[in-house]
């Protein structure tokens, strides 16, 4: 059962003040704390602390769209700072705050209304309304994060994820044809796949954005003791909450460039080394790996067998 239109207006917009006013209190604590930073600056612009406490409060409370910024895309600012306990308590309240937007912006999918004798979302025309059309929901989404207990160590890093998903090669076949003549060696190309077995299957890599990540380390002291590490994202700040500490734990800042850095091997590589397809990011499998599609199957309920046992 759908809710009264009018009663999601009223939800939608109460919902947002409360994020705005519990973000600039937390900006506000922010300022009065005036507590050790460090902020990622790729550009070399933030030569001053007060410009880099200004900087991090302008990325967590941005809501809205900048101009020319991508909509696919979310504003990055990896930075530290120490935070009291009442910081931390409002970062709570912020992140339980953007939860009840989020479900009010759920609770209104499917709804729409008029404007200018055009249908439209209704979420559109209450953020249109209220002076919100710019607004970000995914940068109005993601939580900030608060670091509890002490870290002994934190180190920053570029996370490189990808998918693998099997294809086979009459699906490959078909993404090279609509390539068209996009690609300079797509003959070259279809040679390589002319030579693989027909129902062999290839592996499909999708490499997703490439995002700052940052390693927590707690350091285990006595014999045969084993530090405990824990990876988390970190496209925004992390506050680490202090328990009297007044300067920010030991750390390894993030390198300025995300292709500055090389992606390491895999120590559990599966595909060959290089593309057999590479307009299409696609792989071979090493021969140990390699496996046969049952020709009666698609490629998601495809049947594998070890190709060697077939030789």
């Amino acid at each position: 059962m759908q809710i009264d239109p009018a009663l999601l207006k009223l939800q939608l917009i109460e919902a947002l003040s409360q994020l705005e006013q519990n973000l600039d209190d937390l900006v506000n604590l922010i300022y009065q704390e005036q507590a050790p930073l460090w902020v990622w600056d790729p550009e070399k612009k933030l030569d001053t602390e007060a410009k880099q406490r200004q900087h991090l409060c302008q990325i967590i409370a941005q809501l809205n769209y900048q101009d020319g910024q991508d909509k696919s895309k979310t504003l990055l600012c990896p930075a530290l700072l120490l935070a009291s306990e009442n910081t931390g308590d409002k970062i709570e309240q912020v992140n339980q705050a953007k939860d009840e937007l989020k479900q009010v912006f759920l609770a209104m999918e499917g709804q729409t209304t008029f404007d200018k004798k055009k249908r439209i979302p209704l979420a559109t025309k209450v953020l249109q309304d209220s002076g919100r059309a710019r607004f970000h929901k995914r940068q109005a989404y993601r939580h900030l994060q608060k670091v509890a207990p002490w870290p002994d160590k934190i180190g920053f890093s570029w996370g490189h994820t990808r998918r693998v998903s099997r294809i086979s090669v009459d699906r490959a076949w078909g993404r090279l044809a609509r390539l068209g003549e996009k690609v300079t060696n797509l003959e070259v190309q279809k040679q390589r796949l002319s030579k693989i077995p027909p129902n062999e299957a290839l592996a499909y890599i999708n490499y997703s954005q490439t995002k700052p990540c940052a390693n927590l380390v707690w350091e285990k002291k006595g014999e045969g003791a084993c530090n405990l590490v824990k990876q988390i994202q970190a496209s925004l700040p992390l506050f680490i909450i202090s328990t009297g500490q007044t300067e920010l734990p030991d750390f390894r800042p993030l390198a300025l460039d995300s292709q500055a850095v090389p992606r390491q091997q895999r120590q559990d590589r599966k595909l060959e080394s290089q593309p057999l397809l590479p307009s299409l990011n696609i792989y071979r499998y090493l021969q140990p790996y390699r496996v046969i599609l049952d020709t009666k199957t698609d490629d998601k309920t495809a049947t594998m067998k070890n190709q060697s046992d077939n030789q």
